[in-house]
């Protein structure tokens, strides 16, 4: 009920349709595990979540570009 009044709400006061990335392959979502794993074992380190925020530039998608320029901006502050 709430995400459809939600995306009635947004439409009315004329957001624009909010576009999905297109869903990651079975291959992509153990990457993307893979990346989670090297983050979790090594809290400190910013290389890991570095290196997955250019392997979500790389995937396309306007959510997952955010959310890459995101983890660089935690990184970088």
């Amino acid at each position: 009920f709430f995400s459809t009044a939600y995306s009635l709400l947004r439409t009315s006061l004329g957001f624009p349709k909010p576009h999905a990335d297109a869903p990651l392959s079975p291959a992509q979502r153990e990457e993307q595990d893979a990346f989670y794993r090297a983050i979790q074992a090594d809290l400190d380190d910013d290389a890991p979540r570095l290196m997955y925020a250019d392997w979500l530039d790389e995937q396309g998608g306007a959510s997952r570009a955010a959310r890459a320029e995101f983890i660089r901006f935690q990184c970088e502050y």
